[in-house]
């Protein structure tokens, strides 16, 4: 059965004094599934 699963995302931005968060949303029927378009999302 397809989830909705929400992940918060963060991380530094290069040599910044911040951080940068991102909340993504992804249907997929296991967790694992979301790994490949989580990266892909990371990339843009």
């Amino acid at each position: 059965m397809i989830q909705l699963y929400m992940f918060y995302l963060g991380g530094n931005a290069g040599k910044s004094n911040i951080e940068v968060h991102d909340v993504q949303f992804v249907a997929v029927n296991k967790i694992e599934e979301a790994y490949p378009v989580l990266r892909d999302c990371s990339s843009d």
